[in-house]
């Protein structure tokens, strides 16, 4: 009888994933979900190493008592597991909530996804509870192996749409500032003024922000994959953040023209 239990991937749950999300200014009630979602991190861990040495124990002496103890470690690293899940999403959900930007309708969609995986995972925990033994127990772990892939993606999503209603505030700042300078300009040459050096600036500027709109779209792809080639590929996004990185700089760009075209204006 062998005890196996495959290594929590977590590269979605760690690291640089929550450092976007948990950068800046933050209300109290998603502190508290992503607090939540570290100490529960913190008890899967300690579980999970709980479990190495009563597996490693197990296969050295294969005795009824340490066969036993190895079973009820797995059995609480595998709910520790789905829990960091669970604290994972209700971060997620808490994230959405405080982004300014971040559409009721986006919301309300992952709001159902995560109502309808909170469920398998509810079903999945009694799963674990009832196992007889090592190879029920490896099964129902098989089970959330080939359904966190899913998971896992559902997440990925989700942290693009957020990243993606962040920087659209950010464009929509620009937007607005760049039909002030247009608006100005529009005025002052209908007044017979001379704009030409400015509407050159402008157009500099709006060409800036189609870049910024190119790296955009480029990152909803990878977000939300709709062509063939993408829709196939698994979500990166590490790639998805790095369009929106280079967005980001064209936006800073246009937003530097616009300002220096207005404070000409006002200042001359």
């Amino acid at each position: 009888m062998g005890i196996r239990l495959t290594v929590f991937t977590t590269s979605i749950i760690t690291g640089v994933i929550f450092f976007f999300l948990f950068a800046g200014i933050s209300f109290a009630s998603y502190k508290q979900a992503y607090d939540d979602y570290h100490n529960e991190y913190s008890a899967y861990r300690q579980a999970y190493q709980d479990f190495i040495v009563a597996s490693s124990t197990y296969n050295t002496y294969k005795t009824l008592l340490t066969q036993n103890t190895a079973m009820e470690k797995m059995r609480v690293v595998l709910i520790k597991r789905d829990l960091v899940v669970s604290a994972y999403f209700q971060a997620v959900i808490e994230k959405m909530r405080e982004t300014e930007g971040f559409s009721a309708d986006s919301l309300n969609t992952f709001s159902g996804i995560v109502a309808a995986e909170t469920a398998y995972l509810n079903d999945h925990q009694r799963e674990i509870n009832s196992a007889a033994n090592i190879e029920d127990l490896n099964k129902v772990s098989g089970d959330f192996d080939d359904k966190y892939k899913t998971i896992e993606e559902e997440m990925k999503k989700a942290i693009g749409s957020i990243l993606l209603a962040k920087i659209d505030l950010q464009a929509a700042k620009v937007d607005d500032l760049s039909a002030r300078v247009n608006d100005t300009l529009t005025g002052l040459q209908n007044n017979g003024h001379d704009v030409l050096s400015w509407q050159r600036g402008l157009i500099t500027a709006r060409g800036k922000i189609d870049l910024y709109q190119t790296k955009r779209d480029a990152a909803q792809e990878v977000f939300s994959p709709q062509n063939s080639y993408y829709s196939n590929q698994e979500i990166s996004l590490m790639s998805g953040q790095k369009f929106l990185a280079e967005g980001q700089q064209y936006l800073h760009e246009a937003g530097n023209f616009l300002l220096e075209i207005m404070n000409s204006l006002i200042n001359g």
